[in-house]
C-alpha cells in the first residue's frame, strides 16, 4: 500500500497539484485520499479503496488497472477484509464518493431545468414587449391629454403657406374636392404623403382608423363634426379640408399628436386665406 501512495503522491506532486485539487476532481473526501498516500488503510470496505485509488490514479495519469492488480494491493486485502467486518453491511457511501451513474443524470436535469427557465424569462420578455406596443397603438384619442389645436400648426408655418408644388392634382382630383367641398353638413379630409408614413384618424369620436401609407399615396375621409389627426412625421403628409389646402402639419420632421381639425378650423382658415388674398 505504501508503494501505491508513493506511486500516487509522486505523480501528483509532479502535476503541481494539491490534495485538495484531487479531492475535488474526484470528489474524495481529503482523508482519505492522504492515507491512501501515507499507505493508510482507510476504515472503509474494500470495494471503496480500489474505487478511490482508481480515481486518483485517472487524475494524475496512471494506469488504474497496473496498481490495482499489484501484489501488494491483494496483500492487504485479507486485512482490510477483516477490519471492514467489525462494520455494518449497510454502511452508507461517504457523502463525497461520485456516483459516476447517478451524477450525470442529476447534472443533465440540471441543465435541462436551467434551459426551461431561460425559455421561459425569454418569453416573459417578448409578450411583455408586445403587450406594451399593442398597448402604445391601440391607446384612444380621449385618454392623451395634451392636444394640439391646428390653430398653433397654422401659426407654426404661416410664412410657408404656398401650395406644395412637388405635389399636384390631377384635373380628376380638383373636381372631385370641388364637389365635395360644397357639400356644406359634412367635412371632407384629404391627405397626400410626400413619403412612407404612419396616419392615425379620430372621425367624430367614432371610427379610429390608422394607416401606413406609401409615398404619394391619396386618402379622403368624410365626417359631420372633426377630424383628429395623428402623423409620425408631420412633414410628410399635406392635408386638404373642403377642398382648401392646409399643407403638412408640420415644417419639421416630428410626430404630431391629436390635431384636431373641425369647422372652426376651415373657418378660420378660409378667413386668413381671403386675407392673405386682399393683401
Amino acid at each position: 500500500m505504501k508503494t501505491i501512495g508513493d506511486k500516487l503522491r509522486n505523480a501528483r506532486e509532479t502535476q503541481g497539484r494539491s490534495l485538495d485539487d484531487i479531492a475535488l476532481a474526484t470528489r474524495i473526501d481529503r482523508k482519505y485520499i492522504d492515507d491512501i498516500e501515507h499507505g493508510l488503510i482507510p476504515a472503509l470496505p474494500m470495494i471503496y479503496i480500489r474505487a478511490f485509488i482508481k480515481a486518483y490514479a485517472v487524475q494524475v495519469g496512471l494506469n488504474p488497472n497496473e496498481l490495482l492488480d499489484s501484489g501488494e494491493l491483494s496483500t492487504i486485502e485479507h486485512t482490510a477484509s477483516i477490519k471492514s467486518d467489525s462494520t455494518s453491511t449497510k454502511s452508507e457511501i461517504p457523502a463525497n464518493q461520485p456516483v459516476s451513474k447517478i451524477e450525470p443524470r442529476t447534472q443533465k436535469k440540471f441543465r435541462y431545468r436551467q434551459q426551461l427557465i431561460l425559455f421561459a424569462l425569454i418569453i416573459i420578455i417578448l409578450l411583455g414587449f408586445l403587450i406594451s406596443m399593442l398597448w402604445l397603438r391601440d391607446t384612444p384619442a380621449s385618454s392623451v391629454t395634451e392636444e394640439i389645436s391646428f390653430s398653433d400648426v397654422i401659426k407654426e408655418h404661416e410664412s410657408k403657406m404656398k401650395p406644395m408644388t412637388s405635389i399636384t392634382d390631377s384635373v380628376t382630383d380638383i373636381a372631385n374636392i370641388k364637389s365635395t367641398s360644397g357639400k356644406n353638413d359634412s367635412l371632407w379630409l384629404e391627405s397626400v404623403s410626400s413619403e412612407s408614413v404612419w396616419v392615425r384618424i379620430n372621425i367624430d369620436g367614432i371610427t379610429l382608423n390608422e394607416y401606413l401609407f406609401p409615398p404619394f399615396y391619396r386618402k379622403k375621409w368624410k365626417a359631420k363634426q372633426y377630424f383628429i389627426v395623428s402623423v409620425g412625421n408631420g412633414a410628410a403628409v399635406s392635408f386638404s379640408l373642403n377642398g382648401n389646402r392646409l399643407g403638412p402639419l408640420s415644417t419639421i420632421r416630428k410626430p404630431m399628436r391629436n390635431v384636431q381639425l373641425d369647422w372652426a378650423t376651415l373657418k378660420k382658415f378660409q378667413k386668413q386665406g381671403s386675407s392673405n388674398q386682399k393683401e
